[in-house]
């Protein structure tokens, strides 16, 4: 078997050696130039191992082996053909070459420059290879950050208040009571938040925490429910200041005064009655 496993074939050349050929004739050539091909350009001189190659009988073969045979070239014992043979002989050399070229490494062309006295020019894989290698430094520094990085947490269930986080709560002005409540809230929030409950660092959250409850208990009029030791009544983010609530009953206070104005009235007497009580 040759090493050359794809064969040359010029097909206006073939086209013009072999128009006269029949269909039958053009596969039986066909089969022996391959089968040439490759066992290195020879076949033997032998019509029953040119049959078999050929894929037809004795009988046949011998019937069109006068037409093919003025196309082959008998060498002794053997047989071949000058147009396939030179062209293997060609695509060997051409084979060879490549490889011993793939083998050097470029060696040649650098020992051409050298003997030319041109500078050489860096192997454009070294570029490559240190480009390479930096990314691989970049991704490992990279990962050991990450390992040594600190990694937010999230509270347990039994999470309870360090000494500095009371401390903060209750200059806040909160009790101890409510500062439990909170933390039991604190926990509950961070094991149900799936984006932001966990964090780096829990005092500066409990911290924040504890600002946003006493600004939303202490309303906008600046009442201090938890200074006052009074129970929270609003005990939630969304909770309304008391200030909200004097607004309301002087406003429902305007709508009975307005009511009753027009006691005679039927809608009158039974909007009263939906009206709380003073």
């Amino acid at each position: 078997m040759t090493d050359l496993p794809a064969m040359f074939l010029w097909t206006d050349a073939y086209l013009a050696d072999t128009c006269h050929l029949t269909t039958f004739e053009h596969g039986a050539y066909l089969l022996i130039l391959m089968a040439m091909h490759r066992s290195g350009g020879y076949l033997p001189n032998d019509d029953e191992r040119l049959a078999r190659t050929a894929k037809t009988t004795v009988d046949r073969w011998r019937r069109i082996a006068p037409t093919i045979r003025l196309m082959l070239t008998v060498e002794g014992d053997l047989v071949t053909q000058k147009r396939l043979l030179r062209e293997l002989g060609l695509a060997k050399a051409r084979y060879t070459r490549l490889r011993q070229a793939a083998s050097c490494g470029g060696h040649a062309k650098a020992l051409k420059y050298k003997e030319r006295g041109l500078p050489q020019a860096m192997p454009r894989h070294s570029n490559q290879n240190h480009n390479q290698n930096k990314k691989e430094e970049a991704n490992a520094s990279s990962k050991e950050a990450r390992k040594s990085a600190p990694r937010a947490t999230r509270l347990t269930k039994d999470f309870r208040p360090s000494s500095g986080m009371i401390e903060f709560a209750r200059e806040a002005g909160l009790t101890d009571a409510q500062i439990e409540r909170e933390a039991a809230a604190m926990a509950d929030w961070s094991a149900a938040s799936p984006d932001k409950g966990a964090k780096l660092d829990w005092e500066a959250a409990w911290r924040g925490w504890i600002r946003r409850r006493t600004d939303t208990r202490n309303g906008a009029n600046g009442r201090d429910l938890f200074a006052s030791g009074k129970k929270d009544p609003f005990d939630n983010e969304h909770s309304i200041n008391s200030g909200t609530f004097d607004r309301i009953r002087e406003t429902m206070a305007e709508v009975r005064g307005g009511v009753r104005s027009r006691s005679g009235d039927r809608s009158s007497a039974a909007i009263l009655r939906l009206l709380p009580k003073d």
